[in-house]
C-alpha cells in the first residue's frame, strides 16, 4: 500500500532530524502495520513511541490501545512510551462513569 510506504518514509524522515507532524490515527496504523508485517528496523517504532509520548493526550483510547498492542506484538520495549500511554488510559478510565465503563 502506497500510504504505508509514504508514512514509513516519512517516519524516517523524522527519524533522521525533519519535523512533521503526524496524525494519531495514522501512527497507530503505521504502529500495527510494522508489528503484522514484522519488519527488521526498530528504531520506527521507537519514534512512533517519541512521537506518541509528545502529545499523548490527542490520542482517542482506541488508538492508545492499538499503539500498545503494537509494541507488544512486534517485541518493543519502549518503557517512557508505554508508561505515558497506559497512564493517559488509566486517567481517561478514571473520568469515566461505572455506566461508560
Amino acid at each position: 500500500d502506497m500510504r504505508l510506504a509514504k508514512l514509513v518514509f516519512d517516519l524516517n524522515w523524522m527519524l533522521h532530524g525533519g519535523r512533521r507532524s503526524f496524525r494519531s490515527r495514522d501512527l497507530a496504523k503505521c504502529a500495527m502495520a510494522y508489528a503484522s508485517l514484522g519488519l527488521g528496523t526498530p528504531s520506527i517504532m521507537f519514534c512512533i513511541g517519541a512521537e506518541v509520548g509528545k502529545r499523548v493526550q490527542d490520542f482517542k483510547p482506541s488508538e492508545l490501545v492499538t499503539v500498545l498492542l503494537a509494541f507488544a506484538l512486534a517485541n518493543i520495549r519502549d518503557v517512557r512510551a508505554i508508561e505515558a500511554m497506559s497512564a493517559e488510559l488509566t486517567r481517561r478510565l478514571d473520568q469515566c462513569s461505572p455506566k461508560e465503563v
